[in-house]
């Protein structure tokens, strides 16, 4: 999984006539934690939360594939 957290807060950085918007501040402004954004990030979470992702995409005005998309990883070729 992938997640496009950082590109969308600098769109929502755009649309709302801010120079940026720290992780921090995004948090308290949808309500969720600062460490479970900050998990989602830096692409260490395991879990989506459900109530997270609907403020994720009610912050952002976008559907979860904005959010989340699939990259297939690679596997070892077993042969070798």
């Amino acid at each position: 999984m992938r997640n496009n957290v950082i590109e969308l807060l600098a769109r929502q950085a755009r649309r709302t006539n801010r120079k940026r918007i720290p992780i921090k501040t995004a948090a308290a402004e949808m309500e969720i934690s600062y460490y479970t954004l900050n998990a989602i990030v830096g692409n260490t979470i395991r879990e989506y939360p459900v109530d997270v992702l609907t403020k994720l995409c009610d912050y952002f005005t976008c559907n979860i594939g904005d959010i989340l998309s699939y990259e297939e990883v690679p596997t070892p070729d077993e042969n070798s």
